[in-house]
């Protein structure tokens, strides 16, 4: 019987061991908030994304709120708080604070832990994909600046096309004027014009 009990036991601490190393060496940062949204579990990679280790998030539950993005509050806050019990999960996007002063942003994904039908809390993990918004950010500068060298593109050929016409005739009215003629100075400073132009 002792050895079936310690079968049991080892059992029991391995697959115990097993499912917080899949917690504990996740990039992602893995948490779950119990419904007075204290940290129940806060996977160690916090940290590297946040500046803050699991053992902050656990001891002060308004941590969280206090790096959320204050942009992104509201939505944490009824995600959080005033969440839809219809709804089996979550996923947003949020903006976070690191400790040293960073805007970082994080896909969140979220789910409602149920247990007999009493809602237990949130089951969430935030995936950092701040070097993606950024190549997204940089993607749409240089598609606008393109998109603007072709609208100037377009308005500087339209241009020429009217400016062609002015420096011609210009140009044919001055060979059929001497330079002393009055109007010749006139021709001649609407060529000068064009030409500028």
């Amino acid at each position: 019987m002792l050895k079936a009990e310690n079968s049991f036991d080892n059992a029991i601490r391995d697959a115990e061991f097993n499912y917080r190393t899949i917690a504990d060496y996740n990039f992602d940062w893995e948490f779950w908030i119990n419904p007075e949204n204290e940290f129940i579990y806060c996977s160690p990679s916090c940290f590297e994304h946040t500046g803050y280790t699991a053992d902050e998030f656990r001891e002060n539950e308004n941590l969280i709120l206090r790096i959320i993005h204050p942009e992104d509050k509201d939505k944490w806050i009824n995600h959080t708080f005033d969440y839809d019990k219809s709804k089996k999960s979550f996923e947003g996007i949020f903006k976070i604070i690191h400790k040293n002063g960073e805007i970082r942003w994080f896909e969140h994904k979220c789910i409602h832990i149920f247990k007999d039908g009493k809602f237990i809390g949130h089951r969430g993990s935030f995936r950092n994909i701040t070097e993606k918004h950024d190549l997204e950010l940089q993607l749409q500068r240089s598609q606008k600046l393109e998109s603007l060298g072709t609208l100037t593109g377009g308005i500087a050929h339209d241009f020429n096309n009217f400016l062609t016409p002015i420096i011609g005739y210009s140009e044919i009215i001055k060979s059929r004027l001497s330079p002393e003629d009055p109007v010749y100075g006139n021709a001649d400073k609407i060529f000068q014009s064009g030409i500028k132009a």
